[in-house]
C-alpha cells in the first residue's frame, strides 16, 4: 500500500501539476490571443492609416500637379505682360521724347514768333518814320536848283510837261541796239549841289 498511496500521491502531484501546467497555457493562449488581437486590429488601423495617407499623397500630388501647371502659366503670362510692359515705357518714353522735342520746337518758334513780331515793329516804326520824311520837305531841296527837272521832281513839287516834237520819218532801216539818236546823247548828270 505503501506504492498505492505514493502512486496515488504521485499521480494527484502529477494531475495537479498537470491541470497547472495546462492553466499556465491556457493564459498563455489567452494572451497570445489578445496580443494576436491587438496586432490584427493595429495592422488593421495601420492599414487604414496607411491608405488614408496613400490617398492623401496621390491628392496632395495631384494638386501638386496642377499647381505646378498653374505656376508655368502664370510664370508664362507674368513674362508677357513683363514685355507688353516694358514695351508700353518704351513707348511712353519714345512719346515723351517726342513730346519734349515737340515742345522744344514749339518754343522755339515762339521765340522765333517773338523776334520776328520785334523785328516786324521796328520795320514797321521805320516805315512810319520814312513815310513821314517822305511826306516832310527835305532840307535838300532848299540846296537844289529850282529850274532843275529831276530836283522839282525828288522835292515833290510840279513839273511842267514838254510836248515831244515830232520828227520827220528816216528813211534808214532800223538798228538793232540802240534806237537812232538814243545813243548820241551823255546820260543826264543829277545837279550839284552846295
Amino acid at each position: 500500500m505503501r506504492c498505492s498511496v505514493f502512486s496515488i500521491c504521485v499521480m494527484m502531484t502529477g494531475s495537479v501539476c498537470l491541470a497547472i501546467f495546462i492553466h499556465k497555457k491556457k493564459i498563455q493562449e489567452a494572451e497570445l490571443a489578445k496580443e494576436a488581437n491587438f496586432e490584427d486590429i493595429k495592422n488593421t488601423v495601420t492599414k487604414d492609416f496607411l491608405t488614408e495617407v496613400t490617398e492623401n499623397l496621390s491628392r496632395d500630388q495631384g494638386n501638386l500637379e496642377a499647381m505646378k501647371k498653374k505656376i508655368e502659366e502664370l510664370k508664362t503670362t507674368l513674362q508677357t505682360q513683363q514685355n507688353t510692359a516694358a514695351a508700353a515705357k518704351r513707348d511712353a518714353d519714345e512719346c515723351q521724347g517726342d513730346a519734349k522735342k515737340t515742345s522744344d520746337e514749339l518754343a522755339n518758334l515762339e521765340a522765333e514768333q517773338n523776334n520776328l513780331k520785334s523785328e516786324k515793329e521796328a520795320w514797321t516804326k521805320d516805315v512810319a518814320s520814312l513815310q513821314q520824311q517822305v511826306t516832310q520837305r527835305s532840307k535838300v531841296c532848299d540846296y537844289i536848283l529850282k529850274d532843275s527837272k529831276e530836283g522839282k521832281k525828288l522835292c515833290g513839287e510840279e513839273v511842267p510837261q514838254e510836248v515831244p516834237k515830232q520828227e520827220a520819218p528816216k528813211q534808214e532801216a532800223p538798228k538793232a541796239g540802240p534806237a537812232a539818236g538814243e545813243g548820241d546823247k551823255p546820260p543826264a548828270e543829277p545837279p550839284k549841289t552846295r
